[in-house]
């Protein structure tokens, strides 16, 4: 395989470093760098990108200059892009270079990636791949100016809020009902679990019900959910279910349990977030060989005790408790 480098790919110098980041990881090379690279033609942003835990990935990109391809694969077929905005890759523990990048004048951005788990995934040296769903939003002033991301589909708004919790509860809580549901009807993937009516009628109902405590219009609501089907359903990515359990005591605290608080506040029952929560414990004590959530893991036998780790005032509720234990029940 032919190694990138600016040399032999139309002899371009790589763009003014005029960011920093921080965790030069799959999620950033897919998202931020991509969408860096791909604004503002006459006014180019170079990144210089650095490693978090590992120096590998610096090593890699810097041996190529910088550039690599990203492999977005869709339904209908693959496509690939070089992306270029990473003008530099260097160790993070290089920590010299990172306060000098820092101080440089040119340097108007700094950046870092936070994420439940990453979505793309590393092929070879010069390779990422990953899917075609992308969104960022992002608030705040950048009197230092910044790329103009907005060209390729960036919301930047007063506030992320209603985005926030409209990716919890929408996009994520689906993933979580996908999870548990399709791994107790023997799934492994998101689309194979989509796919399924059954998981596909859950998710639709946790939509209904979580899209009512949502903020923002409601053809906005279905257009997303729209596309989240379509992310869902593509066969080219083989997203785990098993990946998307691990630590679902973490995770269903903010997915879902907002959602059933303020169902059981307007005084209904939650019917759809409680079938998440009875799926999550369906599938913990059917005691998978890659369980991966420590905070219940001693606690499977009681439905009281699980509940309290995500929420103790809710645990406190017999009635919910015993609607649980008969969706459990239904389950197993």
């Amino acid at each position: 395989m032919v190694r990138l480098s600016r040399t032999t790919w139309r002899g371009a110098e790589p763009a003014p470093v005029r960011m920093v980041h921080l965790g030069v990881g799959a999620f950033h090379r897919a998202h931020q760098a991509w969408w860096t690279g791909a604004v503002s033609p006459d006014d180019p942003w170079g990144i210089a990108a650095f490693t978090g835990r590992s120096a590998g990935a610096a090593k890699v990109l810097a041996e190529q200059d910088g550039l690599f391809t990203l492999l977005v694969r869709a339904a209908e077929g693959d496509q690939a892009q070089l992306v270029s905005a990473i003008s530099r890759a260097v160790d993070g523990a290089d920590t010299d270079a990172f306060t000098a990048c820092l101080a440089d004048p040119a340097v108007r951005v700094l950046t870092l990636t936070v994420t439940e788990a990453g979505y793309c995934r590393r092929e070879d040296g010069g390779l990422d791949t990953t899917e075609p769903f992308r969104e960022w939003v992002l608030a705040g002033d950048f009197p230092g100016g910044r790329p103009a991301w907005e060209q390729e589909g960036a919301l930047v708004v007063d506030d992320v809020t209603p985005y926030e919790q409209r990716k919890l509860w929408l996009l994520n809580g689906a993933h979580s009902i996908l999870a548990y549901g399709g791994l107790l009807r023997g799934h492994a993937t998101v689309a194979d679990a989509i796919a399924d009516e059954t998981c596909r009628r859950w998710v639709d109902e946790w939509w209904d019900q979580a899209s009512a405590h949502l903020c923002q219009p409601a053809p906005m609501l279905a257009d997303y959910r729209e596309r989240l089907l379509r992310r869902f359903a593509n066969p080219r990515i083989r997203h785990l279910l098993s990946q998307i359990a691990m630590d679902g005591s973490q995770k269903l605290r903010v997915r879902v349990v907002p959602v059933l608080r303020r169902e059981r506040a307007a005084g209904r029952p939650g019917g759809a977030a409680l079938r998440v929560l009875a799926c999550w414990i369906a599938y913990l004590r059917s005691a998978p060989a890659d369980l991966h959530d420590p905070p219940v893991q001693r606690l499977r036998a009681q439905t009281r005790d699980m509940l309290s780790v995500l929420d103790s005032e809710l645990a406190g509720e017999s009635g919910l408790v015993a609607d649980l234990d008969e969706l459990v029940a239904e389950l197993l």
